[in-house]
């Protein structure tokens, strides 16, 4: 009896810490079962999200992006070409040269018209003619199509840059700098021919999936469109030479390209949850996060980006208005700092991309411009005066009135005393009568053409 007390009070003593233990492990056993619940209801979720986008044909992973990204027709080909073309101009040696020179170096932008003086006019033409066997490659890569599928590293997670894509870009203003030289010259032929290669040098970054390359696509061509208002204020074209100008600004679309790059950037996206250290000290910040609502994090990434690649496959109108339905979803996250803490890697990786909408809008705006510049260029040879409308202009030199991306109205046309300019609202969408410099974001987007003078009469305008 008295065994059976002791050990009957002993089990009194401990029963209420024992009561403790269990209670805390049973809580503790709760919370591990709602985590390990969340993360796999989570990961299904998130599972069903990359499926989707794998049903649709569309790449969830580097691999995947490797594979989309395909090589063009082997006759067309035109890979080995610029990256032959562009590898001396990627050196410290062409940085040295072209370094005292427009365009190509820290030289003034601004080239004389021809018939100035041009200090720098030998030496650019001592840079050409040293590197004349990359102008040689750029124009018989143009003259094949300009086609290419240059190397890349998606495996990385895209934060390395890619370095076809700066060498193209300095190609790009070596041949802008042939285009100078050759309109000083009076060779319009040979300045055309400059301005279609660059033309080409852009349309080799057309199937890239990467925002990158498309900016720097959208910034070759806008230096092409640069060099074709130039020579049409510099020099007396022909309608062929205009015609040809005409038909590379026609060829110019951008919005396959907008898809494409999305695709990519979805994909880095994606690599970048999978090991966020590729984005450096601070994706390293947001692994511990990652940890317990990772999955929901990159679902939310997931849809945000999936609304805007279903919009920019489209039109460019639903692009934009997606950006902008977007930009919305993230302020409110980004308002919240709850959502701050739950979605991190969202916030992170989807700000840029309104920009890059708005970008590519912009560059339609300048080369739709462009193109009705050359246009009214086509029109003075043709008739001996200037359209006092852009409704002149059809149907002989344009299928239409070129529509304004930013307002929906048609794109504004001034003629003044010595020039005239086809223009955009821009952003803002306040017709500033077509001022465009300095440039900022706001400002209108503009195509200025000079009003060359009549040989028979230098001080009037050509009417």
């Amino acid at each position: 009896m008295e065994s059976e007390s002791i050990a009957s009070g002993r089990r009194r003593r401990i029963g209420p810490g024992t009561i403790v233990l269990i209670g805390a492990g049973g809580l503790l056993l709760l919370v591990l079962l709602f985590t390990a619940r969340f993360k796999i209801t989570g990961r299904r979720a998130l599972n069903a999200e990359l499926a989707k986008i794998r049903a649709a044909g569309e790449p969830a992973s580097a691999g995947e992006l490797e594979s989309y990204y395909q090589s063009p027709p082997s006759d067309r080909d035109t890979t080995q070409l610029w990256l032959q073309a562009t590898e001396p101009l990627g050196t410290p040696q062409f940085q040295s040269d072209a370094k005292a020179l427009p365009i190509v170096g820290m030289g003034l932008e601004t080239v004389p018209w021809p018939g100035e003086p041009w200090p720098e006019l030998a030496e650019a033409e001592q840079l050409l003619a040293q590197y004349q066997r990359s102008l040689e490659l750029m124009h018989q890569a143009a003259r094949e199509g300009g086609l290419a599928r240059y190397p890349t590293r998606f495996a990385d997670g895209g934060m390395t840059l890619l370095p076809h894509v700066q060498q193209l870009r300095t190609g790009v203003r070596l041949l802008a700098l042939e285009a100078a030289v050759e309109g000083h010259h009076g060779r319009p032929d040979a300045a055309v021919d400059a301005i279609v290669t660059i033309f080409a040098a852009g349309r080799s970054l057309e199937q890239e999936p990467c925002i990158v390359s498309q900016l720097v696509r959208i910034a070759i061509d806008g230096t092409a469109r640069e060099r074709v208002r130039w020579l049409s204020s510099a020099l007396a074209l022909d309608d062929a030479q205009l015609a040809r100008l005409d038909a590379e600004l026609a060829a110019c679309e951008y919005r396959r390209s907008t898809y494409i790059a999305l695709l990519g950037e979805r994909v880095i996206g994606i690599e970048a949850f999978a090991n966020p250290a590729k984005l450096g000290d601070e994706g390293e910040a947001f692994a511990f996060l990652g940890a317990f609502n990772g999955d929901r994090d990159q679902i939310m990434y997931l849809q945000l980006m999936g609304e805007l690649i279903a919009a920019a496959d489209k039109s460019r109108e639903a692009g934009e208005l997606a950006a902008a339905k977007v930009d919305v979803q993230l302020q409110q996250l980004a308002g919240s700092r709850g959502s701050r803490l739950s979605h991190p890697l969202t916030l992170m990786l989807m700000p840029a991309l309104s920009a890059f909408m708005e970008a590519a809008s912009r560059n339609e705006a300048s080369r739709d411009a462009t193109r009705a510049a050359v246009a009214v260029e086509r029109f003075r040879l043709a008739n001996d005066r200037l359209p006092q409308t852009l409704d002149e202009l059809t149907p002989t030199f344009l299928d239409a009135v070129p529509i304004d991306p930013f307002d929906g109205a048609r794109l504004r046309y001034r003629i003044d005393a010595m020039e005239y300019v086809v223009y955009s609202v821009g952003k803002d969408k306040v017709d500033q009568n077509g001022q465009s410099e300095p440039p900022s974001q706001g400002d209108d987007v503009a195509a200025r053409v000079r009003i060359q003078k009549a040989p028979a009469e230098p001080s009037a305008p050509q009417q």
